[in-house]
């Protein structure tokens, strides 16, 4: 990765594919073996479906065919999910494809060139604030997928202030997924849970930000001792050599402009709801556009700039085949109609449990879920009405429970091999998933703890309003 494009590697595409694949065989296994069933469901006042709690039944004549299961990544594309499959796949040809035109003309190593040149006395100082930023994206904006176009830059960046591969991941994916699960006031997991609950927004904010402040020091911390044994020496003579160029002047000009524009944008669309929808949209002309304005401005034709923007795109074409793989999981279970199953069956186990127990099997139950359902919003709206009832039960306050809701949802996304997001950011980084399995599994298990931690603080203070 450290000189070459956004290129996925045999060896990730093939670790990921066997392991995603495993998961499908499981799913389909699951759709032989566990009795089908459903809740009824409603439309609320938004338009949102959600559960009806209490109207669990078996459902009669399901035969899933276990052989869809080698069918069920292209059955994804005639299914309610079609939309956002596709929209992620676009998403990602089309960064790739402006990257590597980025990376052809020189501009991306010209800017990193001059970060580090400025910060390579004071390199920490600089991995503290990019960390900050990438966390404070996803705990008060809800951006994950959105922050996949500067990862290949931070990555960059950390080679060239002579870290690795896995140090510029942790200072941006990582602390995106980790803000973002550490949420402040993230829209897409806190904001719609609370909703659901019938809890003030943004309410409870105090213990989060005390949550979020911890993250930031383990991530940091991770970052800093993994980094300071994996650091190398660099010639600072050789980044001074490099001669300032009118061109690449302009070009960076432009890039800084949009990824502002970018930015202003993503912030607004949290308060202008219309806008939301169109976020990953955006972000791909802003960088389709910034791309081939970087290929015209260098002085490259617009011929030659066409073919590197598509050379660029091939090479992330597996990854997409990955994310269909990954995405077709949860639509085997859906099909086989044995997710309501599976919520209702752990449910169960959660309604006989003590207050601090019953919270952990609640958090149990989003770890387990997130396996198959992603989407923080999705999720919310498929467990929150039967999770909700059953805290009521359980004298569980339903700010703990969207506690329990929000830490169960974030931190495994970066751990999950049907993550998309995960799928794309090591697809681009040539990094496989058995190496970043490696990395990350301390620190993820380390912040399972400290939620339940966390938890045990909520069930103690009676974690509120209510």
């Amino acid at each position: 990765m450290e000189n070459k494009g956004a290129k996925i590697s045999i060896k990730s595409f093939i670790t990921s594919f066997v392991i995603i694949f495993a998961l499908m065989i499981t799913a389909g296994i699951l759709t032989q073996t566990i009795s089908p069933g459903e809740y009824q469901r409603n439309i609320n006042d938004n338009g949102i479906v959600e559960i009806v709690p209490d109207t669990y039944e078996h459902v009669y004549g399901v035969n899933y065919n276990f052989f869809r299961v080698f069918t069920a990544p292209f059955e994804i594309l005639f299914t309610e999910d079609a939309p956002i499959v596709i929209m992620i796949s676009v998403f990602i040809l089309i960064i790739s494809g402006a990257i590597s035109i980025m990376r052809k003309t020189g501009l991306l190593d010209y800017i990193i060139n001059k970060v580090t040149l400025k910060y390579i006395d004071k390199r920490y100082k600089l991995m503290g604030i990019i960390i900050l930023i990438f966390m404070l994206f996803g705990a008060l904006l809800g951006i994950f997928e959105e922050t996949i176009p500067l990862i290949p830059i931070i990555v960059s960046l950390s080679y060239a202030l002579g870290w690795d591969i896995m140090t510029g991941l942790g200072m941006s994916l990582i602390a995106a997924g980790f803000g973002f699960s550490s949420s402040i006031a993230n829209p897409f997991s806190t904001g719609i849970a609370q909703q659901i609950a019938g809890l003030p927004l943004f309410s409870g904010m105090l213990l989060r930000t005390f949550i979020f402040a911890v993250t930031y020091f383990i991530l940091y911390l991770f970052l800093y001792l993994y980094s300071s044994k994996n650091s190398r020496e660099i010639n600072t003579q050789n980044i001074k050599k490099i001669p300032k160029n009118i061109k690449l002047e302009k070009s960076s000009a432009i890039f800084i402009m949009f990824i502002l524009i970018m930015i202003i944008y993503i912030i607004l669309s949290n308060f202008i709801s219309a806008l939301s929808d169109y976020n990953l949209i955006v972000i791909s002309l802003v960088f389709l556009i910034s791309g081939f304005s970087t290929g015209i401005i260098s002085g490259k034709k617009i011929k030659e700039t066409v073919k590197i923007f598509f050379s660029g795109m091939t090479e992330v074409l597996p990854g997409v085949l990955l994310i269909f793989m990954a995405m077709s999981v949860k639509h085997i279970i859906i099909s086989g109609k044995i997710m309501d199953t599976l919520l209702y069956g752990i449910s169960n186990i959660a309604g006989i449990s003590g207050q601090f127990t019953g919270t952990v099997f609640i958090f149990a139950v989003i770890l387990f879920l997130n396996l198959f359902v992603g989407s923080a919003s999705a999720k919310a709206f498929l467990t929150l009405p039967v999770l909700i009832p059953l805290s009521d039960l359980m004298n569980i306050t339903r700010q703990t429970t969207v506690l329990a809701f929000t830490l169960g949802d974030g931190f495994t996304n970066l751990i999950y091999p049907t993550n998309a997001v995960l799928l794309i950011a090591l697809g681009i980084t040539g990094v496989s998933y058995s190496k970043w399995f490696k990395f990350i599994w301390k620190i993820e298990l380390l912040m399972i703890f400290m939620s339940l931690f966390y938890l045990f603080i909520a069930s103690k203070i009676n974690y509120g309003p209510f």
